[in-house]
């Protein structure tokens, strides 16, 4: 059993084209997927057995090692953020980088969302550190075009599609992609873990073949997701959550797929630095150490075998 953070949610597509593939089944293992309950976390659902396996933000394995409950991604899918730090368009020509975030008032998440772990990554790139802007709490895509036409926003941190949201409404332009690859590198300096299929250590331990075989299930899924269009994924998707206007979700589909330009393995260098990240907002974190929280030795091994 796979609880999802999400199952129908864009970031989570990979998710739905395993399944559409076939790629989660063989005949030693059936895997059964699950979306996450509003009244259990997560996190719970897998710690208490009620799932082998969860698939959310790798930051979640980082929280629950510092909590004393071990668990470690099996596979690496996402490596950036998916998402687009907009600036109001009062203040477009002022900001040149993240040098220059110092003091913002930046629309994020919660204490501990991984918004908020972005709009903190993109001011430690200008050398400062999470205290020295201004977390807004999150508010609806109406509220939060309104916070930035009125001035009482600066910046905002926007999953895919919602940037485009902000600049059709005429209150924001494009101030760093956090998107692609080789944008992340280019605004972060590394990058970003963000989906992952992560376990428990004891369930990795107890029974490593479930590992290999999500891992194998998500390598073979990823090496699809970079050798295919944004139609051809679009059209493995069930209609319903497609939804009516096919045109707009394969663009913001599109836009998703940047963050799965990946292999399955964790990128070296990326937890360290997203870790370093999360640490200097939550000083609880310390503790842990990057390679207690993911292990590229099940990818390594689909990959492998597969002959990528």
């Amino acid at each position: 059993v796979v609880v999802v953070d999400g199952i129908d949610a864009l970031r989570n597509f990979p998710v739905l084209v395993a399944e559409r593939l076939g790629h989660l089944d063989n005949r030693d293992y059936t895997v059964t997927l699950m979306d996450v309950r509003h009244d259990v976390g997560i996190d719970e659902t897998i710690t208490t057995g009620r799932a082998d396996a969860g698939i959310a933000y790798w930051h979640h394995a980082v929280a629950m090692q510092a909590a004393g409950k071990p668990m470690a991604a099996v596979v690496t899918m996402g490596v950036t953020p998916g998402a687009k730090l907009m600036v109001a368009n009062r203040l477009a020509g002022n900001l040149r980088g993240p040098a220059d975030l110092v003091g913002m008032r930046i629309v994020a998440g919660g204490p501990y969302s991984a918004k908020t772990t972005v709009a903190n990554a993109a001011v430690m790139a200008g050398r400062h550190s999470p205290a020295d802007y201004v977390r807004l709490a999150p508010e609806d895509k109406q509220s939060i075009a309104a916070l930035l036409r009125d001035g009482k926003a600066d910046l905002v941190v926007a999953r895919t599609p919602d940037g485009s949201f902000y600049e059709q409404q005429g209150v924001a332009t494009l101030f760093a992609d956090l998107t692609t690859v080789d944008s992340t590198r280019r605004n972060l300096g590394a990058l970003f873990p963000t989906t992952a299929v992560y376990m428990t250590q004891a369930r990795i331990d107890a029974d490593p073949g479930a590992a290999q075989h999500l891992a194998a299930a998500f390598v073979k899924t990823l090496a699809h997701i970079r050798s295919h269009s944004a139609e051809e994924i679009a059209a493995l998707i069930p209609e319903p959550i497609v939804g009516g206007d096919r045109a707009t979700y394969v663009r913001a589909l599109a836009e998703s797929m940047a963050m799965y330009q990946n292999d399955g393995l964790m990128p070296v260098g990326a937890a360290e630095f997203e870790l370093k990240v999360l640490q200097a907002a939550v000083p609880a974190y310390s503790r842990v150490r990057p390679e207690q929280t993911y292990t590229n030795v099940f990818a390594a091994r689909a990959l492998q075998a597969s002959g990528q």
